[in-house]
This record gives structure tokens, sequence and C-alpha cells, in this order.
């Protein structure tokens, strides 16, 4: 049990923690909330039966985590959280200054989106997860997970146009 545990917690911790770091957009507390996740899964891994549900099962505990956080605290949008969004990004050959730029535009942005798209839109970037294992933990249909997340990447699209005026 504690090699499995092990193993799980090496392989998952990186995906789970950007998904979570990406939700709350502060270093620290997704270090937290993501040691809760490890935390509660420890005492619940020999109830899962499917080795292959595993990965889906830790993000909705995650997610119920993040949940749970927001209920005790009204979330507060910190534009100046977008620089810990700096691992969705390649170097611009323009330069620190424009991505800098970039990043805090994505974080408004991302904050105008409503609260569904902006957790389909860190299951796929930031834990980069695929649309079947969205769907899973979402218990949404894979065609629907595609559609949402396409949506709202053309709307992010859309808005970095709009103020570029093309």
């Amino acid at each position: 049990m504690a090699e499995r545990f092990t193993r799980l917690y090496r392989d998952l911790f990186p995906p789970l923690y950007g998904y979570v770091a990406f939700r709350v957009g502060d270093p620290h507390l997704a270090e937290d909330l993501t040691a809760q996740v490890f935390e509660r899964a420890l005492g619940r891994l020999a109830s899962v039966r499917r080795p292959e549900q595993i990965r889906a099962w830790l993000f909705t505990i995650a997610r119920n985590a993040i949940a749970d956080h927001y209920r005790r605290r009204r979330p507060a949008v910190d534009l100046e959280a977008a620089e810990g969004l700096e691992h969705l990004w390649v170097e611009p050959p323009e330069g620190e200054a424009i991505r800098r730029d970039d990043l805090r535009r994505l974080a408004g942005y991302l904050a105008d989106l409503g609260e569904r798209e902006r957790e389909l839109i860190g299951l796929k970037f930031a834990a980069g997860l695929t649309n079947r294992e969205i769907a899973a933990i979402l218990r949404l249909s894979e065609a629907n997970v595609v559609q949402i997340v396409h949506r709202a990447v053309v709307k992010l699209r859309r808005r970095f146009d709009e103020e570029a005026g093309r």
C-alpha cells in the first residue's frame, strides 16, 4: 500500500499541483490544498477498485478541496497571480515585458470566463488532462468537454484579438 501511494504521489503530484495552482492562483495555498488531496486519498486508496479510475478520482478530490476552500473564503482576482501561469506560455520573441503583459491580460480574461469554463481550462492546460479524463471527473460527455474548452479558448482568443484591434 505504501509503495502504491508513493508511486501515485510521484506520478500525479505535478499535474494535480498544476491544476490546483491554476485554480487558486497562490503557489503556497496550492501546495497546502494538494497535500490535503493526497492526505484524503491516502485514507481511501484501498477502496478504489479499478486502477484506471485513480487519476479521475484524485482530480475529483482536488475539485472538492478547491470548492471547500472557496466556500470558506470568497475568491478575489489578483492580476499579479498571472505570473503563476507562466508554465502555460512559450516565451514569445518580443521579450519579457510583452510576456508579462500578456499573462496579466490572460488572468483578467480568465476571470471573465464562467466558473465551469475556468475549471475546464485548468484541467486541460494546467493539469494536462485528456478530454476523456476531464469528462470522467466532471461527469460530462467527452464531446461536451471538447465543446466547452473550444468555446472558452475562442473567447480568450477573441479578447486578445479585440484588444489588438484585429
